[in-house]
């Protein structure tokens, strides 16, 4: 869309006109915002769904503005986008600006817009939106089912009132991630049924801090969980993480299972932390590594009414654990486990530092009646494969606990794989695996030398790992790092992972998987599926951001059987770097070399966006489809080049159909 009047109005038809084709067109289509003008929109543009488009690119390159209030045509939102799926939009380059400074004086007594609202898009990808000066909040996001936020910039002053940076209400599985929120109300507010929202790295400042609520206005049912802020920092700001509730109603709002985790700097008088509960009490709140002082001159204080947290600890060393790292502890840990879990309130089972435990498999099986917690400070090693009383899946296996956090701080697990590696037609476990684990935190866990996987989650809906370490030997056959199957709403970040097999492998029946942050090699990268064998051959809505790897097999792999069935869909890989992989960018609908040309798993809405760095022989690009196709696959700012002298990267494509821009090596045999 191009205005033919820089710095002129274009008016609301103009966007509509561009949107309705660009939504109507059947195939990959891209709406650009050029940055060539200053586009005035009057009136709320509403950017409509569904759309035959199967995948829409909204590049945002100019700037967008408001009208001063008293030009403005009327609606809630400048700009709504509703009912469309799949959506992407690029702001970088571009700005929108909300005018809110000629709003802000009317206070209560006009009826204000946001910027842009979002309202029941699913498998929403939003990166690198600046947006200025709202009259109200800057994006509401309701409704929503699966979107990622990244790099996104708001600023509006202190002052300005109910200028929220981001709402988020009635939506499940979002992501903010590693942005800049300076506004006058909250920097992000989470409200009103939503569940499995995940905010790292934001910087948030000025502004009311990060915030749950508020909830239970005018005697209302609202319900928020599983909210994970992470990585953020609060400058200038009147609160920093805070839950707001109404106080109505028979029973009010209840608040339980909040912890409160490495909280460090100061606040600017001496009311560090309140906890400040309704009749009914907060339950099961958890400080951990706090460090707050007031810049105030007077000592930091915390004051609590009807709050609940006090618990418990369960030493493996009272229940008969020797830690010499030769006596069989297993039927301690048992034990110590039984005690955690059936206690009541917050229960913690601790493995002590400077101790080696020496463990034969074991189960630690729920439901629990505690909000339960694992410290490992110790070492815990393995048996040897000959001191294994029975062939198991798993070395450690956690069964139906949900709620429960593992903190490994200081510890290690060792799985002893050098003694399994050599017997090649034995049927070897994993290191520790969670099974039907709902809402569970992972962090700071260090395990070397698995049998074979390293960790195993299956089944699980609602997991966060963490700065987790995973090191084994590069030939070590099928040691993957981190193995997802049939489990949803798993972010992963922060981690480092070496190992002989897929760092992290996704698949069979898995949705709505974040990893971000992972430093992977060597291994053979991060892999979807395999696929094609078996029950649960469904893998959608992942999303790979700001990963490297490094003298890696692979890098983004998509692998499927050519012979079965299923689907991988909604998928994509961002912001990766590159070096010495062989394999970057590669779809193998013919893996293990199956002879069959028929059926297939479907592949389609794959994105493989800002690849750079190096690869080893030439093969940059490999999109190997079955006889079905690959579609909608879109390559977009791509720079990989080849290592060896004299032979430049290439790309092939079978049967693949997408669209290829600024991408090196050139991409041109995709099909339309």
């Amino acid at each position: 869309m191009k205005n033919k009047y820089p710095d002129k109005i274009i008016n609301k038809n103009a966007f509509m006109s561009a949107w309705q084709k660009t939504c109507e067109t059947a195939g990959t289509n891209t709406l650009v915002i050029p940055r060539t003008g200053t586009f005035l929109l009057k009136k709320s543009t509403i950017l409509k769904g569904p759309c035959m488009a199967t995948s829409i690119l909204i590049e945002l390159q100019g700037k967008i503005i408001a009208p001063p209030q008293n030009a403005w045509q009327g609606g809630s939102s400048m700009i709504l986008v509703t009912n469309i799926n799949g959506l992407t939009i690029n702001g970088n380059g571009g700005l929108i600006d909300g005018d809110g400074s000629t709003w802000w004086p009317c206070g209560k007594n006009c009826t204000r817009p946001s910027v842009i609202s979002f309202n029941a898009c699913n498998g929403l990808t939003v990166n690198y939106l600046s947006i200025t000066n709202s009259p109200k909040a800057h994006i509401t996001i309701n409704g929503c089912v699966g979107a990622t936020f990244s790099h996104i910039n708001i600023q509006a002053p202190g002052d300005s009132p109910n200028t929220d940076g981001i709402d988020i209400s009635s939506s499940k599985n979002i992501l903010i991630k590693d942005s800049n929120i300076a506004s006058g109300d909250d920097c992000i507010a989470i409200i009103g049924d939503s569940s499995y929202i995940n905010a790292t790295g934001i910087a948030c400042g000025p502004g009311h801090g990060i915030s749950i609520g508020s909830l239970g206005k005018n005697n209302g049912h609202d319900n928020v969980e599983q909210v994970h802020v992470y990585n953020c920092s609060f400058t200038n700001t009147k609160n920093g993480a805070r839950i707001k509730t109404f106080q109505g109603g028979p029973v009010g709002v209840q608040v339980s299972e909040v912890t409160f985790r490495e909280f460090q700097g100061t606040s600017t008088d001496d009311r560090a932390i309140t906890f400040a509960c309704g009749p009914q009490g907060c339950l099961n709140i958890v400080l951990d590594h706090v460090s707050i002082t007031s810049s105030s001159g007077k000592p930091a204080s915390c004051s609590c009414t009807n709050a609940h947290g006090t618990g418990h600890n369960y030493n493996v060393l009272d229940f008969g654990a020797k830690g010499d790292g030769k006596t069989d502890d297993s039927q301690a840990f048992i034990q110590a486990w039984q005690s955690t879990c059936g206690a009541q309130g917050v229960a913690t089972l601790l493995i002590p530092q400077n101790y080696v435990f020496l463990l034969t498999p074991i189960l630690l099986k729920g439901p629990c009646y505690a909000s339960t917690q694992i410290q490992i400070r110790g070492k815990v090693v393995a048996a040897e494969m000959n001191a294994w009383p029975t062939y198991k899946s798993a070395w450690i296996m956690i069964s139906n606990v949900n709620g429960l956090t593992v903190d490994g701080s200081g510890g290690l697990i060792d799985g002893y794989g050098s003694s399994w590696w050599s017997c090649g037609d034995c049927q070897r476990p994993s290191a520790i695996t969670f099974n039907s684990c709902n809402d569970l935190s992972v962090s700071y866990l260090s395990i070397v030398n698995s049998p074979k996987a390293h960790m195993h989650i299956h089944s699980c809906v609602g997991a966060t790992f963490s700065s987790i370490s995973i090191q084994s030997p590069a030939d070590t056959h099928n040691t993957d790092g981190m193995d997802v199957y049939a489990s949803k709403n798993i972010w992963i970040r922060d981690s480092t992972i070496a190992c002989g097999d897929d760092c992290i492998a996704i698949s069979g029946g898995s949705s709505y998987v974040n990893v971000s942050g992972i430093a992977c090699g060597p291994g053979h990268g991060i892999s979807i599926g395999s696929l094609g064998r078996g029950n649960g051959n469904t893998v959608e809505e992942v999303h790979v951001q700001n990963c490297n790897f490094t003298n890696t097999k692979n890098g983004a792999r998509i692998k499927t059987f050519s012979d079965g069935s299923g689907y991988a869909r909604g998928i994509t890989f961002e912001e990766i770097t590159l070096n010495q992989v062989r394999n970057p960018i590669i779809i193998d609908q013919f893996y293990h070399n199956s002879n069959s040309r028929n059926g297939g798993v479907e592949v389609s809405g794959i994105t493989y966006r800002g690849f750079q760095g190096t690869c080893v022989n030439g093969a940059a690009i490999t999109l190997d489809c079955g006889p079905q196709g690959c579609t909608n696959i879109m390559l977009d700012g791509n720079a990989i080049v080849s290592t060896e002298p004299g032979k430049p990267a290439t790309c092939s494509c079978n049967n693949a159909h997408g669209t290829a821009s600024s991408t090196v090596p050139d991409c041109s045999c995709l099909l339309p």
